[in-house]
């Protein structure tokens, strides 16, 4: 799994720590089981589980640690 530099992981809360220290954004299975997605209308709620993780790494790999 690492030698493919995945964008995005879905594994267990076990998982997810380990991989996120290593610097590979996971989204928690569990979280796919109780999402209310129904159809077209809540795709932008399912959207959102894969996009935010990706974001906030985003976020936090641009940001640059200043010491003083």
């Amino acid at each position: 799994m690492r030698e493919s530099n995945p964008d995005l992981v879905v594994c267990g809360m076990g998982l997810a720590n380990p991989l996120e220290a290593e610097g590979i954004s996971t989204k928690w299975s569990i979280e796919m089981v109780f999402s209310p997605i129904h159809g077209i209308d809540q795709a932008a709620d399912l959207a959102g589980l894969f996009s935010k993780p990706l974001k906030r790494n985003q976020i936090l790999t641009s940001k640059t640690l200043v010491t003083h």
